[in-house]
């Protein structure tokens, strides 16, 4: 019962988040719209949280995720590092590895370090498939522990809210 409540107020908190979420767009008259045309970089940081399965069964995870990227002309790519806890799986994850992308499509993976499986850390690989749509994310992981007797494979589909704290491009006037 204990767990079936932790997934729920997880999922409580995580759709008050999407529902607070609002991009704002400031855009001077008469400008185009135009994605990324300049050069700029980011830091960013976020929650992150969804369903697992796999190889130990299934559950809900909670986390967060910080990132420096760089965007230009659509394409971007830059370094990332996340943890979470699993609820249904008892263990903790950290990962960080590099990002790739091009408009809204995305994929990043890296080592991964998992505690509360086993007696000692172990160590894998993780990988996600991204979709975004500017400060919210859909995806799809995978993660593979090759040194674990009984959760060799796990799975997660989640969603991830990212905001910018730091930006290299000027504030347009309008948004000061």
């Amino acid at each position: 019962m204990t767990q079936k409540r932790s997934t729920v107020t997880a999922l409580a908190a995580l759709a008050l988040l999407l529902w607070m979420a609002q991009p704002a767009a400031a855009q001077e008259e008469g400008e185009p719209f135009a994605f990324g045309d300049v050069p700029e970089a980011f830091v960013m940081g976020g929650l992150t949280g969804g369903g697992s399965f796999g190889s130990p069964g299934g559950g809900g995870f909670l986390g967060g995720e910080a990132s420096l990227a760089w965007l230009y002309h659509g394409v971007w790519g830059g370094f990332y590092m996340d943890g979470f806890y699993d609820f249904g799986h008892g263990d903790t994850t950290l990962s960080i590895g590099p990002e790739l992308g091009y408009a809204v499509l995305g994929l990043d993976g890296g080592l991964g370090l998992r505690l509360g499986q086993a007696d000692d850390p172990e160590l894998g690989g993780q990988m996600r498939l991204l979709v975004s749509l500017g400060n919210f994310s859909l995806f799809g992981r995978y993660g593979f522990w090759p040194g674990s007797k009984d959760a060799q494979h796990v799975g997660q589909v989640g969603v991830l809210l990212k905001f910018p704290f730091w930006s290299s491009a000027p504030i347009p006037a309008m948004a000061r």
